[in-house]
């Protein structure tokens, strides 16, 4: 197989667009480890059979903890990571000035930063705040027209006989945090790190209107009499946004300084920035907000959905984009040192790993380096 034929499937691979046939010859190649037109420098690069039992080394921990559905994903991640010490020029780095040891040179990453977990604030009509990952499964409290209960890592409304008036909710995830809401008329809304959500306890006026800041992942409940809208705000509360739909799958993500998306699984939306522009979604298709414009393409399903999978997908991703899940994932604060232009990757990273193995991974590319101090991360 080509470098060229090796691209065109993996590429179609993280589109969800192989044959059966082209499947089995991408899952088949992962024992060969070999590229045509490919020669292995050991001078430059290591031996070869050190750094192939590295690279499965941190490949197959993976393997052993995910289900047999993502095994052909790590499989494929390490056929690419090998393949990319001859390939970085095409995903990667133009510069051509690599240290020739950088290679082959183990890691000197020592911190040891665990993931993100469930945990999130919510903060009640009152402006009293519950800390739901301190809080026991069971009753949580009364507000408005609602009872709130709490079940594991899922904080649930349900209607109550009370008269009160309208209550307004927000429960706010940290960075290392996630969480899932069940609104009152059945929504659930999983929430990435560093998310927001404004909702109302009851749901009485003839629209369901929430407000997101950060990411999330909607499964709406259906009722053509009360359409469901999602404001999409910035961090300074500025309203960016709107998706308007009946019931349907869908995920936003909407964090400061990257492109607002909105990424339609099943259903359809409407997505506007004003009243006077706008766009009706189908499945597998994604609006982008980039600056002040509104656009839509074909979507990557698999990659806009790594996060609730607990997975990070990288298709040909800029490194800062990259950090920026880290950071949001792991809490941890980020500086660059040198020129971070044209360095993308393309991979699959459990979100379960510490962050060690996540940079150990990223390094094997042999293209960028960590340091780590505290909860600074250093990227060279």
């Amino acid at each position: 197989m080509t470098q060229e034929e090796y691209i065109k499937l993996y590429e179609k691979y993280q589109e969800g667009k192989l044959t059966e046939h082209e499947e089995r010859s991408l899952l088949n190649y992962h024992d060969d480890f070999e590229l045509a037109e490919y020669q292995w420098d050991d001078e430059k690069m290591g031996v070869k059979a050190d750094v192939q039992a590295e690279i499965y080394q941190q490949i197959s921990k993976n393997i052993h903890k995910t289900s047999a559905k993502r095994n052909f994903t790590w499989l494929a991640a390490a056929s690419i990571l090998l393949a990319v010490f001859s390939l970085f020029y095409y995903f990667q780095s133009q510069d051509k000035n690599l240290n020739e040891n950088q290679i082959a040179k183990k890691s000197t990453i020592q911190e040891e930063i665990n993931p993100g977990k469930d945990g999130a604030i919510l903060k009640l009509s009152d402006g009293s705040e519950v800390v739901l990952n301190e809080t026991k499964d069971g009753f949580v409290k009364y507000d408005g027209n609602a009872k709130i209960n709490k079940e594991d890592n899922l904080i649930s409304y349900r209607g109550s006989d009370r008269t009160d008036k309208t209550a307004f909710n927000i429960i706010y995830t940290p960075r290392g945090g996630q969480y899932k809401v069940e609104l009152e008329d059945g929504t659930k809304v999983w929430l990435n790190a560093a998310s927001s959500l404004r909702f109302p306890t009851v749901f009485n006026d003839d629209q369901r209107v929430v407000e997101l800041s950060g990411e999330a992942y909607f499964e709406v409940a259906k009722n053509k009499n009360k359409p469901f809208k999602v404001l999409v705000k910035d961090a300074s509360n500025n309203q960016k946004m709107n998706v308007e739909v009946l019931g349907t799958h869908f995920n936003i993500q909407a964090y400061n300084n990257e492109d607002f998306k909105t990424t339609l699984i099943e259903g359809a939306v409407k997505v506007n920035q004003t009243q006077e522009k706008g766009f009706i979604l189908s499945p597998g298709e994604q609006a982008t907000l980039s600056s002040s414009d509104l656009t839509v393409q074909k979507a990557n399903v698999k990659e806009a959905l790594a996060w609730k999978n607990g997975l990070f997908i990288f298709n040909k991703e800029h490194i800062k984009t990259i950090m920026n899940k880290i950071a949001r994932w792991y809490d941890v604060e980020i500086v660059y040192e040198g020129n971070m232009d044209q360095k993308t990757f393309v991979g699959t990273i459990s979100r379960e790993e510490n962050l060690s193995e996540v940079l150990k991974t990223l390094e094997l590319t042999g293209t960028i380096k960590f340091k780590v101090e505290g909860r600074k991360v250093i990227v060279k």
